[in-house]
């Protein structure tokens, strides 16, 4: 026999737009995964996939890559089936079909009976058809649902978002993405060395941390709210993206051949102004850095415990201290003492043995 589960993403109700997964559990093991795109102002079901017979572990893997962890919600499957099949009727009302895989798609939700939600949905905007324009309709589609509406209601009957659809960004690297967009958030959200920091850390600790967590780690507990599950999706991908970036980087820095002088925060150098002015920006951004790094192992004590309590790296963990503290004249002081050590201490040596100490094969 059959049984069902159901997620939604977060926010659905604030936005109109409602991505939703339903998973119909079969007797032998297997599960048949469904996903809909439902646009409750105007569209209805405006994307449908379906795929039949997954294993398990398919099953979660395509429910993370659909729906992220972060933005997931359980959902009622019975108000899930409700949910869909009002969209449709008010789809149909203003003229518009389910998207032509909606067919193949509802098969999963058949045997759900969608009486037993008792929840009232709502579809429209404040009373009224909104088209939302997606990032991926094109203008022949925009004209052609304008065209709909006008006729049917008047041209001002329903209401229109446009979207700039042009992705102007798309020769940028995912390092330049993130720099820009931590650069916007509000003041109390870390820029980019920090966020650096934190995932070199996470990328070298002595247990995995999962990438997932960057977002509670960003931008809190709670995390970050999203206008749209698009923007949400389009920055966690620039984070994945960026992380693997920087496991490359990491690599290249750990291998016994580097140049010593090769450094793991991710900076160029023509980024800095000349002069003294160089120095003094790359101390700040260093700072950045290390308070990031070190941020990792507040966040994540019971991984760092034993590291940070090893007596061979007790100089090293000091080292990373001052340079996240170096507004103080006495750590600035040890500081710089401690680079013309001999064999110098310096925050790239500090990292480096970290590193290495916590991943013998990178020695």
């Amino acid at each position: 026999m059959s049984h069902y589960q159901a997620y939604i993403q977060a926010e659905w109700e604030k936005h109109g737009i409602a991505s939703l997964v339903v998973i119909r559990h079969r007797a032998d093991g297997s599960a048949d995964f469904g996903v809909f795109m439902l646009d409750l102002y105007c569209l209805g079901v405006k994307d449908a996939m379906a795929e039949f017979g997954l294993s398990k572990n398919d099953m979660r893997t395509m429910l993370e890559e659909r729906l992220p962890p972060a933005y997931t919600l359980p959902f009622a499957p019975e108000c899930a089936r409700k949910l869909i099949d009002g969209a449709v009727a008010y789809a149909e009302s203003l003229g518009f079909a389910p998207h032509r895989d909606f067919r193949k798609a509802r098969k999963i939700i058949s045997g759900i009976d969608a009486s037993a939600c008792e929840r009232t949905f709502t579809y429209g905007r404040e009373g009224r058809p909104c088209y939302m324009q997606g990032p991926d309709d094109s203008e022949e589609r925009v004209d052609r649902v304008l065209g709909m509406l006008e006729a049917r209601f008047g041209a001002d009957g329903f209401d229109f978002v446009a979207v700039d659809n042009v992705d102007d960004d798309e020769d940028f690297s995912a390092r330049e993405k993130l720099m820009d967009f931590l650069a916007d958030e509000p003041e109390e959200v870390p820029r980019f060395f920090h966020v650096n920091g934190l995932m070199s850390a996470m990328v070298i600790g002595p247990e995995p941390v999962s990438p997932l967590e960057l977002e509670k780690a960003i931008w809190g507990p709670e995390g970050r709210g999203w206008k749209t599950l698009a923007e949400a999706k389009h920055v966690h991908g620039t984070l994945f993206a960026y992380w693997n970036e920087l496991i490359e980087k990491t690599e290249g820095v750990l291998v016994p051949e580097a140049p010593p002088e090769l450094s793991v925060i991710d900076f160029y150098g023509d980024e800095l102004p000349e002069g003294d002015g160089g120095g003094l920006a790359f101390a700040a951004l260093s700072m950045e850095w290390c308070s990031g790094f070190l941020k990792a192992t507040e966040l994540w004590p019971d991984v760092w415990a034993e590291a940070l309590a090893r007596p061979d790296l007790a100089p090293h963990w000091e080292v990373l201290g001052w340079w996240a503290e170096i507004t103080d004249d006495e750590n600035r002081e040890n500081m710089i003492a401690a680079a013309e050590s001999t064999p110098p201490r310096t925050l790239n040596t500090a990292f480096k043995t970290i590193a290495r100490a916590l991943r013998p094969q990178a020695k």
